[in-house]
């Protein structure tokens, strides 16, 4: 069984921020959050959508695709993404996520801490250590202020899955992976 990757919040992969401007590289693939296997998964709120439209984030720009993934904070809810690779590379997974932990006393959200407590990552099967992991806010009105969380990775000639499951309440509200990588050409499977 190979070692679990570990994660990192890594600024200069911010592509949904920074739009590739400021000399932040360019992702080799991009993979809409709503696009993903949602499988069995539901909002964690009683007649409110697990997909939401028209999502601003904390630029006051809308999100990547207009949408994101929230409400994701049940337990056994999946998101799913499967793709092929033309070759063996070594790549950046990087999840675009941002802390949705309402807190009452707060009066709104407040920060995640040891993300790994809220979600398992898995890329090809192999859980990502996720504890080192804090999700800041901007302020408690914004439960879109993205974070790069970068996953760094061998990704597989032919098919790769890469998974997060909700363990339970708090679960981040998730916008985009985008995969950074060289020598190799991406697919959706």
């Amino acid at each position: 069984m190979p070692a679990a990757p570990e994660c990192e919040i890594k600024p200069e992969y911010d592509y949904v921020n920074n739009g590739g401007n400021d000399g932040a590289p360019k992702p080799a693939f991009v993979f809409e959050a709503e696009e993903a296997d949602l499988g069995d998964s539901r909002s964690s709120r009683e007649g409110v959508e697990l997909v939401e439209n028209n999502v601003y984030e904390n630029t006051g720009r809308l999100a990547s695709g207009n949408k994101t993934i929230g409400n994701f904070g049940l337990a056994g809810n999946k998101i799913v993404w499967r793709f092929t690779s033309d070759g063996q590379v070594e790549a950046d997974v990087v999840l675009m996520v941002a802390s949705a932990n309402f807190s009452a006393a707060a009066g709104g959200n407040t920060l995640t801490e040891d993300l790994q407590k809220k979600i398992v990552v898995t890329v090809n099967g192999t859980a990502a250590k996720l504890d080192g992991i804090t999700l800041t806010v901007n302020s408690v009105a914004n439960y879109y202020d993205w974070k790069a969380i970068t996953i760094r990775c061998t990704l597989n000639k032919g098919l790769n899955e890469v998974s997060i499951e909700a363990l339970g309440y708090g679960a981040p509200n998730m916008d985009v992976m985008y995969i950074y990588a060289q020598g190799a050409q991406f697919g959706k499977a």
